[in-house]
């Protein structure tokens, strides 16, 4: 095992470590915050033949848990998608634009908006595309002459 590879292997294992406080962190500090025992608890809860949860421990349950480790698995992804995208195009600065990802998202965006008359999902939408979404959503509506 050669120099750079032992420090691969430990910044590695910083960075592993490093993510799985954020991990705990974001999991045990909100707008309710739950201390290590409600969050053993609430575990355990899951266990058949233990007790229900409480609502706070559904809420950790149900909501905090769930948010917190889609958030890894969607950031995991994302990381891997760029590292993938430097790899393919062996270009360290590439950009989702080059293989049209932005493009394709704002069409999507648009497809959204022309089928769901939601003012939420237009108004949500960055102002310029909003405007294109009711100006093209009014011609289609217009009567034909």
């Amino acid at each position: 095992m050669t120099k750079s590879h032992g420090t691969r292997r430990g910044l590695l294992l910083i960075l592993a470590v490093v993510t799985l406080v954020v991990l705990g962190v974001s999991i045990r500090f909100g707008a309710i915050d739950f201390s290590v025992a409600d969050i053993s608890q609430a575990l355990s809860s899951l266990i058949p033949g233990h007790a229900e949860p409480t609502l706070n421990q559904r809420i950790f349950l149900e909501l905090r848990l769930p948010r917190a480790v889609l958030c890894l698995f969607v950031g995991a992804s994302l990381g891997v998608g760029g590292t993938l995208m430097q790899a393919l195009f062996r270009n360290p600065i590439v950009e989702p634009g080059l293989v049209g990802t932005s493009s394709g998202a704002a069409f999507t965006l648009l497809q959204v908006c022309g089928r769901f008359r939601s003012p939420l999902v237009s108004a949500a939408s960055f102002p310029p595309t909003s405007y294109f979404c009711w100006q093209s959503r009014a011609r289609m509506d217009a009567p034909r002459s």
